[in-house]
């Protein structure tokens, strides 16, 4: 049987939510080619769930905030119970103020990123994430 020595890093298991197929290209694209991460993606709050309950663990799911049918938040609180041990990383289009971070915190999440700076923050984020594997 093989097995991955001590210095072979195991990727990130990473679930994206987002009801734009644009985001959901992009932040795939951007975990692809920056971290080497292969991410599942999911276009709705229900389906990221399905993904959730029939799945081994992921260690970060993010999700969109605002998004018709189930929104983010909704979805969180739904998922956290379904994977305690993901996770929860939230991204919007809108301006991050103190009062949506304090929301989604409250709700579970790990943290909240605005999607108009993904790129460096959502790297950020999951580099720092990985370094407590």
């Amino acid at each position: 049987m093989n097995r991955p020595s001590d210095d072979q890093e195991k990727p990130l298991t990473v679930l994206v939510l987002d009801d734009s197929p644009t985001w959901r290209r992009l932040v795939k694209s951007i975990l692809e080619n920056e971290l080497g991460i292969s991410p599942v993606v999911a276009s709705s709050g229900q389906e990221a769930l399905d993904i959730l309950e029939s799945s081994p663990p992921f260690d970060v799911v993010v999700s969109d905030v605002h998004m018709p049918g189930m929104n983010g938040l909704q979805f969180l609180q739904q998922a956290k119970p379904v994977s305690p041990g993901t996770k929860f990383v939230m991204m919007t289009a809108d301006l991050v103020t103190g009062a949506l971070t304090e929301e989604c915190i409250a709700q579970g999440a790990f943290g909240v990123i605005s999607k108009e700076e993904v790129d460096p923050n959502l790297l950020r984020l999951l580099r720092y994430l990985k370094s407590f594997d």
